[in-house]
């Protein structure tokens, strides 16, 4: 008997669902925010890619434009935009598994720096 609902669940997935009515889904709604939320989406940040030498312009540029166009916002949103702009996936892990909500923007930096910056490492690299 179990062996039969098996089957025919093999046999439902592997003619993905066809035959099978699908219940509607309910439609996303776009979650509200107070009117003095900041807006992510029009925030233009530099992307780091884990490459040392990039590093230190990375990092004066993402503080540069958090200080021109993100004032106000909180840490743990800036923590947000700094997930978004480093794309390596070491530098991603590290600050979504920050344990704490309340470290500021150049403890993120100088935690990032501690893994990429590596200055000792440059200077071996360009000699």
């Amino acid at each position: 008997m179990i062996e039969q609902r098996l089957d025919n669940l093999v046999l439902l997935v592997e003619a993905g669902y066809k035959d099978t009515p699908t219940p509607a889904a309910p439609m996303p709604t776009a979650p509200s925010f107070p009117s003095n939320h900041h807006s992510a989406l029009h925030l233009e940040l530099p992307h780091f890619d884990g490459d040392p030498f990039k590093w230190a312009n990375f990092a004066t540029m993402f503080k540069a434009t958090i200080a021109s166009r993100a004032k106000g916002h909180t840490n743990l949103e800036i923590r947000g935009h700094l997930i978004k702009a480093v794309k390596h996936p070491t530098g991603q892990k590290l600050l979504q598994n920050l344990p704490s909500e309340d470290m500021d923007m150049d403890s993120m930096l100088a935690l990032l720096e501690s893994k990429f910056g590596a200055p000792d490492v440059l200077v071996l690299l360009s000699s």
